[in-house]
């Protein structure tokens, strides 16, 4: 059976909304994971300083070096953090384009639909007039 065109048609507005709203979703995404990549940079950076203040640190106590190692391995500890982030939001970026693609297809394939549907629309109403064409044609023909 056959989905009505105006049904189809409706189908496909609703489709053509879906993958909009995915657009957006994926835009989103990109824009949280530019986020994680920008804050696991700074965390490393972070890191690097630390390092470079605990080998330029001269001559001090115990206690003091103590502390900025504990800074270092704090920084490090970010970093991972940051990681553990960059990840999570790549794989939700992934997901949103995956099912932005999704939709894509769903958009094409009911693009799809719709032109059949219109097109075998337009052979029978083609068919419906060149029949009543031949039936005018032939009705002039028997009365002659």
């Amino acid at each position: 059976m056959a989905i009505e065109p105006r049904k189809l048609k409706r189908m496909l507005e609703l489709k053509k909304r879906i993958e909009l709203a995915k657009k957006g979703e994926v835009a989103s995404a990109r824009s949280e994971l530019d986020e994680a990549q920008l804050g696991l940079m700074r965390a490393q950076a972070e890191q690097r300083q630390r390092v470079d203040d605990l080998q330029n640190a001269g001559e001090v106590s115990a206690t003091e070096l103590a502390d900025r190692a504990r800074f270092v391995v704090d920084a490090g500890n970010q970093v991972g953090k940051a990681r553990n982030v960059v990840v999570q939001r790549d794989r939700e970026f992934m997901a949103r384009e995956q099912a932005r693609m999704i939709a894509t297809r769903d958009v094409k394939t009911f693009e799809t639909l719709n032109e059949r549907a219109r097109d075998e629309q337009r052979a029978t109403q083609r068919k419906l007039e060149q029949a009543a064409a031949d039936e005018v044609a032939s009705t002039r023909w028997s009365k002659a």
